[in-house]
């Protein structure tokens, strides 16, 4: 506790050795740089305090990354075989995600990004049942790009944006709260209604931008709520 760990350079496996892993104690700092940062082999991490990573992450074997502290991703995430899973009350700080590592949560985990920020390409992002994703927006846009399949509870704050750039999108329970909202990219809803969300415990919080119609129904066969949306022509209104 209350130690601080700078790495300015390196490169390779960090499991050249065998299994590698980091455990950061409450108050301690490590931070992490050079070309890369690559782990072959599976391992769980322990972040109490603050471990940033200022290089790319190559997990080529999966990388759980657990405990109450801060894990800041600023060199974004490469290679697709490993994984990525924080958990606890972890909070992540990401740069753009948007090739194929898978992203999962567990516990109560907050995803707070410092700017726009992008999720999707191949990769898939979830959330355990009973588990629950806070996306702190800060009032930036989130854009989910992948759908997200889960009985967990996406939360989303902060008076940003949620964009939803995926059909498909079931949850367990969706909330927004601080004046957060929720939009759908053009090509989903361009033309008619495309069901965008559905949700096992439907909350009064769930509301569309202006600019979109949306269209609500009970699914009979799995009781979810679904949100069928379409974009809707700009209006102009003309007082007298």
């Amino acid at each position: 506790p209350g130690a601080t760990f700078t790495v300015e350079s390196q490169t390779g496996d960090v499991n050249e050795y065998g299994v590698g892993a980091f455990a950061i104690a409450t108050n301690a700092t490590a931070t992490i740089g050079g070309t890369d940062l690559t782990f072959t082999s599976n391992n769980t991490h322990y972040v109490d305090g603050a471990l940033t990573v200022n290089c790319p992450l190559v997990p080529t074997g999966r990388q759980v990354f657990r405990g109450d502290g801060t894990l800041t991703l600023a060199g974004g995430v490469s290679a697709a075989a490993g994984g990525v899973r924080v958990e606890g009350n972890l909070t992540l700080v990401p740069a753009s995600w948007v090739n194929d590592v898978e992203l999962s949560a567990k516990d109560n985990v907050t995803i707070a990004p410092t700017g726009d920020w992008s999720f999707g390409g191949g990769a898939t992002l979830d959330i355990e049942d009973h588990s629950t994703l806070t996306l702190a927006t800060g009032g930036h846009k989130v854009t989910i790009g992948s759908p997200i399949v889960s009985e967990g509870t996406l939360a989303v704050t902060g008076g940003g944006v949620l964009q939803i750039a995926a059909a498909g999108m079931t949850l367990g329970k969706l909330t927004l709260a601080d004046g957060a909202t929720l939009a759908v990219s053009g090509a989903l809803a361009t033309g008619g209604f495309a069901d965008v969300l559905s949700v096992r415990e439907d909350d009064e919080s769930i509301a569309f931008g202006k600019e979109f119609k949306v269209k609500k129904r009970v699914d009979e066969e799995t009781g979810r709520t679904v949100y069928s949306v379409k974009r809707v022509p700009g209006m102009i209104l003309i007082c007298r």
